[in-house]
């Protein structure tokens, strides 16, 4: 297996038409949407309790269907109806819920589409974050065992910082708050029981059938994914899914912010241009959030824009070819995001990611 990163930072997308008129439809296709999002969390004994989660994910798919007679929902799940198990692969493990949730998949007529995007806002967990301080990740090799964290660790620092703190790898979660329950609310997507997207036109490369079908999915949660461990963190949770969406705290103690817009910030850009990069367009949202939305970065003029610190818009492909990922996430439109057999990731011989930060990172690397 060949594995090549490619990491790029946006500050701007142009404004490109690929062509004009109603998309083709290939064999299969998907055109519906699904939300799940949890605000209650205290009676599992998990806090704090959250305000906007539920609004986020519905004015999102609001949003998407305001103008246009393409994306359709499929279903809304919130609170006590998002289970932990809609997150796993009922072929990897038996109590896995997937196929009737988050990675529905299309049938072999494309007059009933399946899944294209889910969209799932909710609480995360920041317990990756090592006790020394650092100038290199060279020496960041401590992890704490007894707390799940392992190697490799990196260093992150941000502007106006004279040292940095440790970060390890420790499988990131979502976290649900339901009496159906099959994980203990807590449910990692980087250990491999996560698998999005594998279809009959992907094929069967990650092991986990070929009965999923997502194409698009955005995970909206705290501490999402860490700069410098994107391939340990969600190479395992690709199946054939054309790319994943998510918030990247890049410092110690930075942490997404529980807001109602995002997602309908980003279903904006598919309002005015149905031809921009669907994927890519997650970390344009960054450019639409406001400049008083969380804190500052370091204490600096930067930061906010939904994230409480220092912090990227990150968006991730795993594809046959590095072309075929880089093209995920930097051209493939939104109507083309619907396209199964034409478009779903057929292998995971590479991996291509792509971010927006709300302050200086060529200046300020995400890790030193």
């Amino acid at each position: 297996m060949k594995l090549i990163p490619r990491i790029g930072i946006w500050t701007a997308l142009p404004l490109v038409i690929l062509w004009l008129g109603s998309p083709a439809r290939a064999t299969n296709f998907s055109r519906y949407m699904q939300g799940e999002s949890t605000n209650t969390y205290s009676t599992c004994g998990i806090y704090p309790d959250l305000s906007n989660r539920i609004a986020n994910t519905t004015n999102f798919l609001n949003t998407m269907g305001e103008y246009n007679d393409e994306f359709e929902l499929s279903n809304n799940w919130g609170n006590n109806d998002v289970y932990d198990c809609d997150f796993v692969d009922s072929d990897i493990d038996s109590q896995g819920d997937d196929l009737v949730s988050f990675d529905i998949t299309h049938p072999a007529s494309e007059y009933d589409p399946g899944v294209a995007i889910s969209f799932f806002s909710g609480h995360g967990v920041c317990d990756d974050i090592g006790g020394e301080s650092c100038t290199d990740s060279s020496q960041c090799t401590n992890p704490n065992f007894s707390e799940g964290q392992s190697m490799p660790g990196v260093c992150t620092e941000g502007p106006n910082k004279s040292a940095g703190t440790c970060i390890y790898y420790k499988g990131r979660q979502v976290v649900t708050c339901s009496t159906h329950d099959a994980f203990g609310h807590f449910l990692d997507y980087s250990d491999g029981f996560t698998a999005l997207g594998e279809s009959a036109d992907s094929g069967s490369w990650r092991g986990a059938g070929t009965n999923g079908g997502v194409n698009v999915v955005v995970i909206d949660n705290s501490c999402g994914i860490r700069p410098g461990l994107e391939v340990d963190e969600l190479w395992n949770a690709f199946g054939g899914a054309h790319g994943i969406a998510l918030i990247e705290p890049t410092v110690a103690g930075a942490d997404n912010i529980d807001v109602s817009e995002r997602g309908a910030k980003y279903a904006d850009l598919y309002n005015a241009n149905p031809y921009s990069p669907a994927i890519g367009d997650w970390v344009v949202t960054m450019n639409s959030m406001g400049s008083s939305e969380g804190a500052s970065c370091n204490g600096t003029s930067s930061g906010y824009r939904g994230i409480d610190g220092c912090g990227a818009y990150i968006v991730l492909s795993v594809a046959e070819s590095s072309s075929q990922a880089d093209w995920h996430l930097e051209t493939e439109s939104w109507y083309q995001a619907m396209q199964d057999s034409d478009n779903d990731a057929t292998d995971d011989a590479y991996m291509s990611w792509m971010y927006v930060c709300n302050y200086d990172c060529v200046t300020y690397p995400v890790t030193i």
